[in-house]
């Protein structure tokens, strides 16, 4: 079974490392989604569980803008599942979602 606990746990995990105390960089934000996706990927991997995952990521700068996003899943409620982890600092706010599929 998904558990979204320890996907968010591992997310977090991922979130504080790789952002921490930065200072938001339009110029950097490529690279950050793109490093927090690989690194968030391979630690679910690594999780050794019969599930194919998709993980999304937003960076924002904080400036007190709103963002509102939403999913629609059709699947097996009983074996996939999802995990939403938000993650702020003082500059950046993060929206990552990771999906699991049951293989």
């Amino acid at each position: 079974m998904f558990v979204p606990e320890e996907v968010i746990s591992l997310a977090r995990e991922v979130l504080d490392t790789t952002l921490g105390q930065a200072t938001y960089q339009a110029s950097k934000v490529t690279q950050w989604t793109e490093t927090l996706i690989d690194e968030v990927l391979k630690r679910l991997v690594a999780l050794k569980k019969p599930y194919k995952y998709l993980v999304t990521c937003a960076l924002l700068q904080r400036m007190g803008a709103g963002l509102h996003a939403s999913t629609a899943e059709y699947w097996d409620a009983a074996t996939d599942g999802h995990a939403h982890i938000t993650w702020e600092n003082r500059t950046i706010y993060c929206m990552m979602t990771v999906f699991g599929l049951s293989i």
